[in-house]
């Protein structure tokens, strides 16, 4: 009785530990999942000229649902609309969906579900999201994660600065310093051109280390990225920026200085994604923070954790099984051996 009653808890041990996480962790699981914990960096305000997308490879069949982590930048909620493109940007329009995302910070990722893509597996596909009916831009922003590791990082600041030449100096922490990301309550190349310089402390009236000429670029509320080649050996050294520009820009910042994020690591992404779009202008080093789901069952799961983790998962299942194992036998030696001394 007792070895039967064993071999049922060694059964469900096997079950709750093995089966059920598998189960659970491939059901109904995002085939895209671009996350950044925490969310540090968002790309302004939704405008009807300027919205934001992503391009992305689908791998599975039936795309039906595209989830987009966004925040709320003002109390009134503006209905979005998703626009899903075969391609790139200029593509045919496949599918339409909108949305109401609440007007507070609460969760972030906004659902837009539209009739399932039959045939979306292994076609590349361009969303853009923009405000319905036609209004010019929306209380939301989108969150965006920069391909680097953040090393600078302040917060928003509390006061508006506006100028047409912004300098300052920092100290890099890390190596690979590669884009500066300023806050920035209005910032519009289409007003005039804007330059970035970078320089070493002590050396601004020489050649810059760095210098961007930005593309076409409109932000209200949301980070400008100010993207370049990398400095590899950048830790511990101190910098000198200067932003400059022929018309106005409106910072956002503290005690007159503006505040900003430093990224570093060098350029890349994960395969599949080609980086965001803002109005049709694509950006590959960044991407939005969205979710993209599909007919992506157990096998697909499988294939992926194979792909990304390799002999790794499976040495970790095995010593996972010898766990078992050796727990089933610790419980059973005292009780096949009370057995044995039992009189007949």
């Amino acid at each position: 009785m007792r070895i039967g009653v064993l071999v049922l808890w060694a059964a469900g041990l096997v079950a709750v530990g093995l089966v059920l996480p598998t189960a659970i962790g491939f059901a109904g699981h995002p085939e895209h999942a671009i996350r950044t914990v925490p969310l540090l960096t968002h790309a302004g305000r939704i405008l009807r000229d300027a919205a934001p997308g992503q391009r992305f490879l689908c791998e599975g069949p039936g795309l039906e649902r595209i989830d987009v982590a966004l925040t709320s930048l003002h109390p009134e909620s503006v209905e979005l609309e998703l626009v899903l493109r075969e391609g790139d940007a200029t593509g045919e329009v496949v599918r339409r969906a909108s949305a109401l995302p609440p007007p507070t910070r609460g969760q972030p990722f906004v659902p837009f579900r539209f009739e399932p893509v039959l045939d979306s597996a292994g076609r590349w596909y361009h969303f853009e999201l923009s405000p319905a009916g036609g209004a010019a831009l929306a209380g939301h922003t989108p969150w965006v994660r920069y391909r680097g590791r953040v090393g600078r990082n302040e917060g928003w600041g509390d006061q508006v600065i506006e100028t047409d030449a912004a300098e300052g100096t920092f100290g890099s922490p890390l190596d690979g310093l590669r884009a500066l990301a300023f806050a920035c309550e209005d910032f519009s190349t289409e007003r005039g051109w804007v330059r970035f310089e970078l320089f070493e402390l002590g050396r601004e009236n020489e050649t810059p280390l760095r210098s961007v000429q930005l593309p076409p670029t409109v932000v209200k509320g949301g980070y400008a990225f100010f993207g370049f080649r990398p400095i590899p050996d950048s830790a511990g050294r101190t910098f000198a920026y200067r932003v400059l520009s022929s018309g106005n820009v409106r910072f956002v910042g503290k005690a007159g200085q503006p505040t900003f994020k430093t990224y570093h690591g060098a350029p890349g992404g994960r395969p599949g994604l080609e980086g965001m779009t803002s109005g049709g202008e694509p950006l590959t080093d960044r991407d939005l923070v969205f979710r993209a789901w599909s007919e992506y069952g157990p096998a697909r799961g499988w294939e992926t954790a194979d792909a990304r983790a390799g002999w790794r998962l499976w040495a970790a299942l095995l010593c996972w099984a010898a766990a078992a194992v050796a727990l089933v036998v610790a419980f059973a030696a005292p009780l096949v051996g009370g057995a044995r001394r039992e009189p007949s």
